[in-house]
């Protein structure tokens, strides 16, 4: 594997599931691959926001994380309540892809202090944070922290202006998910390892 597509080709030419991101103004885009802890700005969801703009088209109000949690593994992370928010909701975890042919998707609600997500309730699949309100300009802010308790793996991560080609090649070799995704503060795509290889790397 020695060669990646533009990104940009990627969006048009081989799209699995890409939105509009709702974190354009939040503190949620990673700025760097895998952290241990991820800080949390609660926003309003998708739909309030589809009612508020009249749209059909849902915004992904999901932040991703880099991490896949496989099938028969569980999940194990601390929330840390930063601010509170309106009627004290929490941030939910979700497990895997929205739109995702084949994919199964299970939305956990969090509680403070450490949850563990056991194996027998998720389908498996990329992870992902859900901190959302249907009230205008939600307070709530967050601190979820992955425990080294927990069972979930890096997947091949692409960030738009952090992550470079040959990173991302190094990524596709080291971790070996069945899926991979690539994000930036406007969009989230996800497809299969497969796809990938097929498509940008060559």
């Amino acid at each position: 594997m020695t060669k990646l597509f533009s990104y940009k080709t990627f969006y048009i030419g081989f799209i699995c599931i890409i939105s509009n991101s709702a974190f354009a103004n939040s503190t949620a885009f990673l700025t760097k691959s895998y952290p241990d802890t991820i800080d949390v700005t609660q926003i309003v969801s998708t739909e309030k926001e589809i009612q508020r703009l009249r749209q059909v088209q849902k915004k992904f109000d999901h932040q991703v994380t880099g991490f896949y949690l496989p099938l028969g593994k569980q999940l194990v992370v601390n929330v840390e309540v930063i601010t509170a928010s309106e009627g004290n909701v929490l941030p939910k975890i979700v497990i895997g892809t929205p739109s995702r042919a084949g994919n199964t998707r299970t939305e956990i609600s969090l509680v403070a202090g450490l949850n563990t997500i056991s194996s027998g309730i998720h389908g498996g699949g990329m992870v992902y944070l859900r901190y959302v309100s249907n009230v205008d300009n939600p307070t709530g802010r967050a601190r979820v922290s992955f425990s080294a308790a927990s069972e979930h793996i890096r997947a091949p991560h692409f960030i738009f202006g952090v992550t470079s080609p040959a990173e991302f090649i190094s990524l596709m070799e080291l971790y070996q998910t069945p899926d991979v995704i690539f994000s930036s503060d406007d969009a989230v795509v996800v497809v299969s390892r497969a796809a990938a290889i097929k498509y940008l790397l060559m």
